[in-house]
């Protein structure tokens, strides 16, 4: 166990864009999934995740729909979290569809060892934004 704390030695933030459909949350089904961010070296935290509804349109709705984030050690896959999209439709008053997993006790949402990987898809086959945010020890 170490004496002293451990904390970021350098901050990031990774960016994922999922379009095609994923129907299914076996992890063993991997079509169309891509991945988010990968452990370094010395491994990695993931602080939040942000999700936007990034269509071609400004003023396109999306269907209610779920992504999904799944923890990726060498082959194995494992769901980990599904987020509901909710249905907006963007104007200049409306934002659009969004979400966040984000903990409120200030601990990550995630740590991966190093070559691990946080894998992203979408229930929908709509064009989705997913933001990662910590860094690397």
């Amino acid at each position: 166990m170490a004496a002293s704390p451990v904390f970021i030695g350098t901050p990031k933030s990774w960016l994922a864009r999922v379009t095609a459909a994923n129907t299914t949350p076996d992890a063993n089904v991997t079509t169309n999934l891509v991945v988010l961010a990968t452990g370094a070296a010395t491994g990695t935290r993931i602080e939040r995740l942000n999700v936007t509804h990034a269509p071609a349109l400004a003023t396109t709705a999306n269907t209610v729909g779920m992504i999904r984030v799944y923890h990726k050690v060498s082959t194995t896959y494992r769901l980990v979290k599904e987020l509901t999209m909710a249905v907006a439709t963007r104007t200049a008053s409306v934002a659009g569809s969004t979400n966040e997993w984000v903990r409120s006790d200030g601990q990550p949402i995630f740590i991966l060892a190093s070559g691990e990987e946080l894998v992203v898809g979408t229930q929908v086959a709509e064009p989705y934004d997913i933001t990662a945010v910590g860094g690397d020890y």
